[in-house]
């Protein structure tokens, strides 16, 4: 990969082409491009890792001409793919793959961005730190601060900045935030157990980073404001169904390894799957997955599935030999995604 633009941004999506609630005119692809090409900082990439890719594989082809590069792709495979499972962590590790920046920022889809966003993230970079943004909500009422991480440092209503290990930060990668590349490699990536179900893969992340020694910063001054969301596409992700308890997974593993690293490179720990498997919750089955039949833990047809997960190794890698086999020129004869 010979081209380094000093940021690869990272955006992931299974949205149908109109998503937001109070504007449904935008084209989900298209206000993830608007993003970038607002920015005044210029030196980066965008990589947009599409899970409805198959539907609108003809983007690149018609979409606003920028002066950045940009690449649109489906996410690579794995048994989560299969089983038409949420799959965030292998969306934002395959675009870890691809990326070619100095620094690596990701956000959710469905999100504004100010023209000043990615000029406030470098200089944290230059310092060979994080940042984080602070995050805002728009349900057609105006933008909203919703986010707690501030008032939990005392820092509401200011533009003020706090730089903290990263495992304080509390999550990582829904908000626009940012971490230098070499940091996400010594990670492995994103934990893709976590795939399958939502939420805990971005505080995971967090923690993780902060096992390495990362500094991140609160960045109170670009504005990044989400917007009210429509369902994802169902034809590709079954956002019906939420498989299992990520927190039946999580806690055990940080109990035991609470200065773990890597991620996807050695099987769970006996001990750790026998706590995941324990009924220890009451909204738990015997064998760890929820029964829970409200809107948060819905039980999955295929949770027999999902459990051979957590006793093979497909989900074992190396995100940094993954890398070694891939460029932006040979992407669309890539195994991996097609």
């Amino acid at each position: 990969m010979s081209d380094s633009p000093f940021f690869s941004i990272i955006v992931t999506t299974c949205r149908g082409d109109y998503p937001y609630v109070n504007d449904k005119s935008k084209h989900v692809l298209d206000a993830i491009l608007e993003n970038c090409d607002r920015q005044k900082f210029r030196d980066f990439e965008l990589i947009l890792v599409d899970l409805c890719y198959d539907y609108r594989s003809d983007w690149q082809k018609n979409r606003k001409q920028v002066d950045f590069p940009v690449l649109h792709i489906p996410d690579k495979d794995s048994i989560f793919r299969d089983l038409r499972l949420i799959r965030i962590s292998t969306a934002r590790n395959t675009g870890l793959i691809y990326a070619r920046g100095k620094a690596v920022v990701f956000s959710d889809d469905g999100q504004y961005w100010s023209e000043d966003a990615f000029g406030y993230l470098k200089p944290w970079a230059d310092n060979n730190a994080g940042s984080t943004c602070r995050l805002h909500r728009d349900d057609g009422h105006g933008p909203v601060e919703i986010d707690s991480r501030w008032m939990a440092y005392g820092m509401e209503g200011t533009l003020k900045t706090k730089v903290v290990n990263a495992s304080d930060i509390g999550y990582m990668g829904g908000t626009l935030s940012m971490a230098p590349l070499k940091y996400m490699l010594q990670c492995n990536g994103w934990d893709e157990m976590f795939d399958g179900a939502r939420q805990l893969e971005d505080s995971d992340m967090a923690r993780r980073l902060g096992a390495t020694g990362l500094k991140m910063a609160f960045e109170g001054h670009p504005l990044c404001v989400e917007h009210e969301l429509g369902k994802c596409n169902t034809a590709f992700v079954r956002n019906d169904i939420l498989a299992k308890c990520n927190g039946s997974y999580c806690y055990p593993l940080w109990k035991k390894e609470p200065r773990r690293i890597k991620a996807n490179t050695v099987t769970i720990p006996d001990d750790v799957l026998d706590t995941f498997m324990s009924k220890n919750c009451l909204k738990r089955s015997s064998d760890g997955f929820c029964e829970d039949s409200g809107d948060v833990c819905n039980m999955s047809s295929n949770r027999r599935s999902l459990m051979n997960i957590y006793k093979d190794e497909r989900l074992v890698f190396d995100i940094e030999v993954m890398r070694k086999a891939r460029s932006w020129e040979t992407v669309m004869q890539d195994e991996l995604l097609f």
